[in-house]
């Protein structure tokens, strides 16, 4: 399934691919592999494949995904979006990034950004 991210003038930003977990009638939980190049972010490196459990909503104005180590599978943290609700398809999600997000550490530590 393809996820589209886009921005406040509904213009995709980013898209990759995810397969479902699960889905509910306002809910899907997706896996996908992050697809860019590593970097630093929030004290940890993102890694390309570290592996991803994203939650993405039609009735909520936020996304949580789950991150976790390519390498050990050591879970890294939880990473918010707050957005639009999701559009949810048969082969797609898409949401509108609001440009606030959360980030919850393994550790607990958390950091508001934009």
């Amino acid at each position: 399934m393809k996820i589209l991210k886009k921005n406040i003038n509904d213009e995709v930003t980013w898209q990759y691919e995810g397969v479902v977990l699960s889905r509910e009638k306002n809910a899907i939980t997706l896996e996908a592999l992050f697809n860019r190049d590593d970097m630093p972010f929030m004290g940890i490196i993102l890694k390309r494949n570290d592996r991803f459990v994203e939650t993405f909503y039609s009735d909520r104005w936020y996304n949580i995904f789950e991150i976790y180590d390519r390498d050990d599978g050591k879970f890294k943290g939880f990473y918010c979006n707050i957005g639009k609700p999701a559009i949810i398809e048969d082969d797609f999600v898409s949401y509108v990034d609001l440009a606030l997000d959360l980030w919850v550490s393994a550790n607990g530590d958390s950091n508001c950004f934009r």
